[in-house]
């Protein structure tokens, strides 16, 4: 049994139909992974410290994207079996992976806005007591404690 750990490099974001982060289409590299798109965006100057300003510009309630590409050999692809590991995708993520072949691949994940899921599935069920803060998050994030 062959056995080969890849972690992926070089990878790059946008805001999935462009907006306030990054025009539409736009990739922007990143700084290192795993990150987040807040600091990736205070580390780019695109945007203000969020400690010096009187409102956070909207990046929670968009759908963010992340892709890397990667190159497999043919001896990667000679076993009947791949497994595709991760660790702490933390919110609504889609993975996207074409059809593996040797050579240059894509690895897309993308984000939907885990604060407007948040506000769906509220809707749907109900308003959970909060002591703080926007409930609706109550219903997609792990409790903050642990």
């Amino acid at each position: 049994m062959s056995s080969t750990t890849r972690l992926l490099q070089d990878w790059a974001f946008t805001q999935v139909g462009g907006g306030a982060g990054t025009q539409d289409g736009e990739w922007l590299q990143t700084s290192e992974f795993p990150t987040t798109v807040h600091v990736e965006l205070l580390k780019l100057k695109k945007i203000p410290d969020p400690v010096f300003m009187n409102g956070m510009f909207r990046i929670g309630e968009s759908e963010w994207a992340f892709k890397s590409a990667f190159v497999v050999t043919e001896e990667e692809l000679r076993p009947t079996n791949v497994d595709l590991v991760f660790d702490g995708l933390d919110t609504f993520a889609k993975v996207s992976l074409d059809t593996i072949k040797v050579g240059t691949n894509e690895l897309l994940l993308t984000f939907e806005s885990a604060f407007l899921k948040g506000r769906d599935i509220e809707k749907q069920h109900e308003k959970l007591a909060l002591w703080n803060g926007d409930s609706s998050r109550l219903h997609v994030r792990k409790a903050q404690y642990k």
